[in-house]
């Protein structure tokens, strides 16, 4: 057998000191990262799309503490975080220089990891990978996504229509019928429902089974559960007017039509995981 060489191991630092040093790291980073933090709370304030990032690092926060890691394992110097902690910061300035946001927003996530790794060590992180991976949910992404989820609409909107029996024509994102015409808009295509509905059925998967296979199975079928509703919600407001003629489905009750459904979405997947999770079956003797 051969001798690791110190640098292979991480270095164990007394348990007080060595949570003082990943605080004191990690307030100095998100120091260094202050307006990509800034430029994400203000996303999740003001798009409808990214509310959900608001809950992002709490829930991440609160795996962290359920995992018990903490408790466990000490906290230990490990050099190998200074490999995702300098790309974090090359990432950073990168995204400055070329004044492109998601580059820096991602480097927050890298960053954050980059710390943990290094002052609390392998095996905290290790531990709590999930908790670290979940932090992903706070990064704004997926606009690039809008132009697809707007087709995908209004072709299945389209579709349910001539199956319902109304007569419709489709042109780009126009939907027609004998009521009016309907455009098929970037905030209806469903972004904001489809980024909650992974970070929620992430959450549950992560909960509810001990399998990776069953976990990303679960994941996306929620994902398809919510571009299907999206769907749903959208040809029950076009039915709804065209067959009302215009009287029901064009003003504000679309939108709480829209968060019923979704929210029942969301009730629905939780069940769901709750029923079929094996996590939850293994534990119940104990």
């Amino acid at each position: 057998m051969t001798k690791a060489s110190a640098a292979d191991l991480p270095v164990a630092a007394s348990p007080a000191r060595g949570w003082i040093a990943a605080v004191g790291a990690m307030a100095a980073f998100l120091a260094f990262a202050a307006p990509e933090i800034a430029d994400m709370v203000r996303q999740w304030t003001w798009s409808s799309s990214y509310h959900h990032g608001w809950l992002a690092a709490p829930i991440a926060l609160w795996l962290f503490h359920e995992s018990d890691a903490w408790r466990e394992r000490a906290p230990a110097i490990d050099l190998l975080g200074l490999l995702p902690l300098g790309l974090a910061i090359v990432l950073v300035l990168a995204g400055r220089a070329l004044d492109a946001q998601i580059i820096g927003h991602l480097a927050v996530v890298a960053g954050i990891v980059g710390v943990g790794l290094l002052t609390l060590g392998r095996g905290i992180v290790g531990d709590s990978a999930f908790a670290f991976a979940f932090l992903i949910f706070m990064v704004p992404f997926g606009e690039s996504l809008i132009p697809t989820l707007q087709s995908g609409s209004a072709a299945a909107v389209a579709f349910l229509l001539a199956l319902s029996g109304f007569e419709i024509s489709l042109d780009g994102l126009i939907l027609t019928t004998n009521a009016g015409r309907f455009e098929m808009a970037a905030s209806c295509a469903g972004l904001r429902f489809l980024l909650a509905a992974a970070m929620i059925a992430s959450l549950a998967a992560h909960l509810a089974f001990t399998r990776l296979d069953r976990q990303l199975l679960f994941v996306a079928g929620a994902l398809a559960l919510a571009v299907g509703a999206n769907w749903l919600r959208a040809y029950a407001i076009v039915a709804a007017a065209t067959a009302s003629d215009m009287r029901i489905g064009a003003g504000p009750e679309h939108v709480a039509f829209g968060w019923a459904l979704y929210g029942t979405l969301v009730v629905a997947l939780l069940f769901l995981a709750r029923r079929l999770g094996d996590r939850t079956r293994a534990q119940a003797p104990a």
